[in-house]
């Protein structure tokens, strides 16, 4: 039996997992599929107490809670594990069983439970005033039945677009998309995106953000010019141009006389 599963999957405390998962099986054997099959995940850490008598029930209250959600008989094992805390964090074992045949996979998913939520992913284009601009922020979204919900504050008046992406393994990404036309004021200025995750097991949600600061390209304005010293002939006058832009405009001089610049 080949099963194939992402290597590495990644949860939050208190919330739930989804393990894409796929499995194939040898012609001959494709009859056990009617035959009331069952799949388990088997933890690493448990794996030589399998199937003996030293396997009691406190081994088995270490297991998470998980469901198969795929239909086996189409060999789709995507299953869901329930109430995850750190400590079960763990390399899991695919197990197949149905009347008179079981295997076990040797291939491991890694599984990884964490206390606090990973940073959001965030790509940023290179805006410039006047022209719209998309900010893309994106998390990951374990839990099928409980995305988190993504944002940007502030929006700069313009819309927020969430979008669920379903990846090549199987899993889900939230993404939020910004969509506003960037003016000279944005410049520098701080936005967040933030992610809310609501938990299973608790009523107080968790949160994780990433700020980044804007960089607005814009032309110049405001320009100013001074005068140093007094205009007196044969006196030597420091002439200043300045000027808001970004990035630093480039100032050139000309003298206009009768019509002709020179």
């Amino acid at each position: 039996m080949d099963m194939s599963a992402p290597k590495t999957l990644n949860a939050t405390s208190g919330s739930c997992l989804l393990i894409p998962c796929r499995f194939e099986i040898s012609t001959e054997k494709e009859k056990f599929l009617d035959l009331s099959p069952e799949v388990t995940w088997r933890r690493g850490s448990l794996w030589s107490l399998y199937d003996t008598e030293a396997f009691t029930n406190a081994h088995r209250q270490k297991e998470p809670l998980i469901k198969v959600v795929g239909d086996l008989r189409k060999k789709n094992c995507t299953s869901v594990m329930m109430n995850l805390t750190s400590q079960h964090s763990d390399r899991y074992f695919f197990r197949f069983s149905s009347e008179g045949f079981s295997v076990t996979e040797t291939t491991a998913v890694k599984i990884g439970v964490s206390d606090s939520l990973a940073e959001p992913y965030v790509i940023v284009p290179g805006l410039r005033e006047g022209e719209v601009g998309n900010l893309t922020c994106t998390v990951p979204a374990p839990c099928p039945s409980n995305s988190p919900n993504v944002t940007w504050d502030p929006a700069f008046g313009g819309n927020i677009t969430q979008r669920t992406q379903l990846n090549a393994d199987g899993t889900q990404n939230v993404s939020a998309i910004l969509n506003f036309v960037p003016s000279f004021h944005h410049h520098e200025l701080k936005v967040n995106c933030v992610s809310i995750h609501l938990l299973d097991r608790q009523d107080k949600p968790l949160l994780s953000h990433k700020t980044i600061i804007l960089n607005v390209e814009y032309p110049p304005k405001e320009t100013q010019i001074s005068v140093t010293g007094s205009v007196w002939l044969g006196n030597n006058v420091t002439l200043t141009c300045q000027s808001n832009a970004h990035p630093p405009a480039v100032h050139r001089w000309f003298m206009k006389k009768d019509g002709i610049v020179e």
